[in-house]
């Protein structure tokens, strides 16, 4: 019973096409009875540039994040002048939110940092 049970279960971690999250310890415990491990693959990294901004334009950065989806989440937002000085900051916590939902926050939360900017430079 106990090899036709290991011998099942080695079958379908092998159909499996996605990676384990796991520590290295972890996956040395479940290599232990032979089942398959695959490790996470390697993050690549992209390369990116920061364009130069004309003068008196402005420019909003945002990101949101959770720890887990859903998990305890929270967004940030930074604008900054032509010249690289910080014009404002908002960072909002927002308690259990699902990934896609901090990033919708955080993009609703760069349109009120525009709005708050332009109110006080502008009226």
């Amino acid at each position: 019973m106990k090899f036709k049970l290991i011998a099942s279960v080695k079958d379908v971690v092998s159909l499996s096409s996605n990676h384990m999250s796991n520590s290295p310890n972890d996956l040395w415990i479940i290599s232990m009875p032979g089942f398959p491990t695959k490790p996470r693959p390697i993050p690549s990294i992209g390369s990116c540039k920061w364009v130069l901004l004309w003068f008196e334009e402005i420019k909003l950065n945002c990101g949101g994040s959770t720890l887990g989806s859903p998990g305890k989440g929270g967004f940030g937002v930074i604008v900054r002048d032509s010249s690289y000085n910080i014009l404002g900051v908002i960072i909002k916590g927002l308690g259990t939110v699902n990934n896609y939902e901090a990033k919708c926050e955080a993009i609703l939360g760069s349109h009120l940092g525009l709005r708050k900017h332009l109110e006080q430079n502008f009226d």
